[in-house]
Order: C-alpha cells, then sequence, then structure tokens
C-alpha cells in the first residue's frame, strides 16, 4: 500500500508565498514610511531654508557689531578732532595778540614814566619774588642807563614766562638765567657808586663814531688796492685780467684821493702780520 504524502511546497530553497494579511501590513508599513521618509526631506528642506535665511542674518549681526565698533572709534575721533580744532582756534586767538616785548630807552613816549614803572615793577616782582635780588642790586641802579635797560628786558621776559597763557616753563628758565646776568652786569656798573668823596657816576655824552666808520671803510679801499695790485704785477695773472686789476686800481686810488703814506702804512701792517716777520 503505498503511501500518500500531503505537498508541502518546495522545502529546500525554495519561495514560501506569504499571505494576505501579511501582505496588507508591508503595504501599510510601506506607506507609512514612504510618508514618514517625505515629512522627513521637507524637514531637511526647511532646515536648509532656514540655514540660508540664518546665514545672512549671522553675517548682518555681525556687520552691525563691526559697525558700532567703527561708530565708536569714529566718535572718539570726532572728540579728537574737536579737541584739535579747540586747540587751534586758541592758536589762532593767541597768534593774533603779540607777545610781550621790551620797550627801551630809545622807544620811550616817557621816560620818566618808562623809568618809573620800572622801579615799581622792581619793587613789587622782581624783590618781592626773588627777596635775594635786594641785596644784589644797588639802589642807585635807576641812575645807570645800561641797568634800566637790562631790567626792561628782563620784565618782558618775566611776562612773556608768568603772564604771558603762551608761557612755557623753559621761557621761565630763560627769565631766571638773565635774571642772574642783569645782577652780574649790575653788580659791575655799580662797583664805584656812592664811594666816599666821590660824586655818583653819570652818564656820559653821546659819543659820535662816525670818523672810526670812515676810516674803517677807507682801509678796506686800500685793501682792495693792495689786492689788484698784486694780482697785476703776478706772473702768472693773464695779461687782460692784470691789465683790468690795474685799471681798477688806479680809478679807486683817483676817487679816493688814496696817498703813498696810507698805502706804505697797510703794506707795512701787512707785513707785519705775516708769519716770520
Amino acid at each position: 500500500m503505498s503511501e500518500e504524502y500531503e505537498y508541502l511546497g518546495d522545502i529546500a530553497g525554495g519561495d514560501v508565498p506569504a499571505s494576505v494579511p501579511e501582505l496588507a501590513a508591508l503595504s501599510t508599513i510601506s506607506m507609512e514610511v514612504g510618508r514618514v521618509r517625505a515629512r522627513l526631506d521637507q524637514a531637511l528642506a526647511d532646515l536648509a531654508t532656514v540655514a540660508r535665511q540664518v546665514g545672512p542674518v549671522a553675517r548682518l549681526t555681525i556687520g552691525v557689531e563691526q559697525l558700532a565698533q567703527r561708530v565708536a572709534v569714529v566718535e572718539t575721533l570726532g572728540g579728537e578732532v574737536q579737541a584739535l580744532a579747540t586747540a587751534v582756534e586758541a592758536l589762532g586767538a593767541e597768534a593774533g595778540t603779540p607777545p610781550p616785548h621790551p620797550v627801551d630807552w630809545a622807544h620811550a613816549e616817557d621816560r620818566a614814566e618808562w623809568a618809573a614803572d620800572l622801579v615799581v615793577w622792581v619793587r613789587d616782582v622782581l624783590i618781592t619774588g626773588w627777596p635775594a635780588v635786594a641785596d644784589r642790586l644797588p639802589g642807585c641802579w635807576p641812575r645807570h642807563r645800561d641797568i634800566l635797560q637790562d631790567i626792561a628786558t628782563l620784565r618782558a621776559t618775566y611776562e612773556a614766562a608768568y603772564d604771558d597763557p603762551r608761557g612755557r616753563p623753559h621761557h621761565a628758565v630763560e627769565y631766571r638765567r638773565l635774571l642772574e646776568d642783569v645782577l652780574r652786569q649790575a653788580e659791575t656798573l655799580t662797583q664805584d657808586c656812592q664811594k666816599p668823596g666821590l660824586p655818583h657816576p653819570v652818564p656820559g655824552p653821546a659819543r659820535d663814531d662816525m670818523a672810526e666808520l670812515e676810516a674803517a671803510m677807507r682801509i678796506e679801499v686800500i685793501a682792495e688796492i693792495y689786492a689788484l695790485a698784486g694780482q697785476a704785477t703776478s706772473k702768472i695773472t693773464p695779461p687782460d685780467l692784470a691789465a683790468a686789476a690795474q685799471a681798477r686800481a688806479e680809478r679807486l686810488w683817483a676817487e679816493h684821493g688814496v696817498t703813498q703814506e696810507e698805502y706804505r702804512l697797510y703794506d707795512q701792517a701787512v707785513r707785519a702780520r705775516r708769519p716770520g716777520t
């Protein structure tokens, strides 16, 4: 008797057909996966859009921060420019004000008033501020015109250092140095004052030194004639230049009336200054 076997399909390596419920479940899952993937793709797309939008915003934020920093720098520079403008304006105003300058004896409109102002300044400013001056500046200093002139210059230097708003420390140093020079000069000029039995020295009359100037200029003319004569008689001088030198020497001699004695004395003085003579 033969046995009947139920067909079970291809056991070795055969495909087992799925049932209908399983296929429906797989289809449903596949659809859900598709929808999820679609939503994921949409989310990624939205994220990319946001990223593209955020990029310029971030750059804009950085740009705004940099702009704010630059605005702060500009405001700082603006303050510095304003300070410089104020300083320049002040300098311009100061430039329109003449600096202190001394008025001397020759330019004083009223010499008595000019000298009186100096005496008051010495009393109220100089000796008050520098008491040791009283021991070095004799009381007769107003009798000496040289000292009056020096005190006038000293006062102008003081004003430049302490009264002028443009005064700087080096102006005060210049004043102190000049003060010492003035005091030394005053001591020298007054060393013979108030000696027993002698009247106080008085300024002598003005001296006219025009004659000395004329003598000096005449020596200059003789010196030129002397040089021209040497050029005219030199063996190395070309003939045309020698003739021109001789002609100019003769013309100067005649124009200024130079004498043989003057020329001889000048020649003697020149030879005396030469080495070995």
